[in-house]
């Protein structure tokens, strides 16, 4: 997502709002639904989840939940 740089950092003041949101969530304990994520080759893309994974990210967590497809080519 161009919403986001390389590091998962919000690119927009908007964004930066959604993440503020789902970080305090996430600090609170609530329960965020887990990321979707496409699977390519060993390589994998988000396709929902960028906030989730960014707040992750700085939180330090070092996995999160998600659902994967895996794509054969």
């Amino acid at each position: 997502s161009w919403d986001f740089d390389a590091n998962f950092q919000p690119l927009s003041r908007h964004n930066l709002d959604r993440w503020q949101y789902i970080a305090a969530a996430s600090r609170r304990g609530k329960r965020l639904p887990p990321v979707t994520l496409i699977e390519v080759g060993g390589i994998y893309f988000v396709e929902d989840g960028h906030h989730r994974i960014s707040v992750a990210k700085a939180q330090n967590r070092p996995d999160i939940e998600a659902e994967v497809t895996v794509l054969c080519l």
